[in-house]
């Protein structure tokens, strides 16, 4: 099931990036788009990179294979400064003014101010609201308060009135406690 939900988010992605790239850039003449992907391809996470690699690869084949688009990878690793090498790597040496990845809040907004007006970069992160000044930034998954709100009518429906919550502590698992909080009667 995992793999499922990986690879249709990868698909997701991509038809999100190329729409965006096709409006982004429709006065521009025609040629190949360059999309350059930042992903944790090293690592302990690097599983998660890969299956992202994956899902993006499935569903650009058919693109790929025309020669509509060029998949360029580079690993960002889950570290903020490999994420802003790997963005300047793309643009100045590959001309990539598509981005996805890089993976992870704080990678995201390590490459988010150094994004000029023309770039596109497709998020594969949560949202938050660190990111909401940066109008070229798309977001693939919710953000947690939105995530918490699509929630809790279905806990209510259901009846719920006491709720355990299990997760790591770190700064996510505290913004998923304090959401959850402010839904309490």
């Amino acid at each position: 099931m995992r793999n499922k939900t990986l690879w249709l988010s990868g698909l997701v992605i991509i038809l999100a990036v190329i729409f965006v790239g096709q409006n982004y850039y429709k006065d521009a003449e025609p040629s190949r788009l360059k999309i350059g992907v930042i992903a944790p391809l090293s690592g302990e996470v690097a599983f998660l990179g890969e299956k992202v690699k994956n899902g993006i690869e499935i569903a650009t084949a058919e693109a790929v294979k025309r020669g509509d688009i060029e998949l360029i990878y580079e690993d960002g690793g889950l570290e903020t400064k490999k994420a802003v090498s790997a963005y300047q790597k793309l643009k100045a040496v590959d001309g990539v003014s598509i981005f996805i990845g890089p993976f992870g809040p704080d990678q995201i907004l390590s490459v988010a101010p150094n994004l000029e007006e023309n770039e596109v970069l497709l998020a594969i992160s949560l949202c938050e609201e660190r990111l909401q000044k940066y109008p070229q930034v798309f977001c693939s998954y919710p953000s947690i308060p939105d995530q918490v709100a699509s929630a809790i009518p279905i806990i209510r429906e259901r009846g719920i009135k006491r709720l355990g919550f299990i997760t790591e502590n770190s700064e996510l698992g505290n913004m998923i406690e304090s959401e959850l909080k402010k839904h309490e009667r």
